[in-house]
């Protein structure tokens, strides 16, 4: 029986891992000598659509995934529940008090042990599943606002370098650039 939530913890740990290694490349803004270049901005920002709509597919494939182990769980569930309560009824028959319904939980998950616990976990698998494919997408959308930030500053500065530089270059084409100094303005 532990075998059960061991696997389930495994396949779930493997899926988030697969999941982070196949979307990161989006993420990988640093290059080898810790700046954030143009380059890889722009490459992040061109991959931004598809690994968006990537994510948004998974996202929906494993809601559809988990809806349909929910309605077979309480189906499976419903029919246990059934017979666990004619079960315990049989025992009350010569009581002349009522079970509770609490009672009929606890026989149907008595009778259905490891497959009660089977069924559970692959329920609780499917909706973590979902939800980090949702938390992910979440984060998706933040790092939307983080690239463009990132991509409106580059081109600040490049615009702001491109400005400098035709600032100090000499108009007589010499091969010395003048480097222009401020002057400090007096207010006196």
């Amino acid at each position: 029986m532990e075998n059960i939530t061991e696997n389930t913890i495994e396949r779930y740990v493997s899926f988030v891992d697969k999941m982070i290694k196949e979307y990161q490349k989006i993420g990988d803004l640093i290059d080898e000598h810790n700046e954030v270049t143009p380059a890889r901005v722009n490459t992040a920002l061109s991959m931004y659509y598809k690994i968006s709509t990537a994510l948004i597919a998974e996202y929906q494939r494993q809601k559809i995934k988990y809806e349909a182990l929910s309605i077979e769980y309480k189906e499976w569930e419903d029919q246990k529940f059934q017979d666990a309560k004619e079960k315990v009824i049989d025992t009350y028959q010569e009581k002349k008090i009522k079970p509770s319904v609490k009672e009929f939980e606890t026989q149907m998950r008595i009778d259905n042990k490891v497959e009660y616990k089977q069924r559970t976990l692959e329920l609780v698998e499917a909706e973590s599943k979902m939800r980090f494919l949702l938390r992910l997408l979440e984060n998706l959308n933040r790092y939307d606002s983080i690239l463009t930030t990132i991509s409106y500053n580059s081109r600040s500065e490049m615009r702001a370098l491109s400005l400098d530089d035709r600032m100090n270059a000499s108009p007589e084409g010499a091969s010395r650039n003048k480097i222009r100094s401020r002057i400090p303005i007096n207010k006196e």
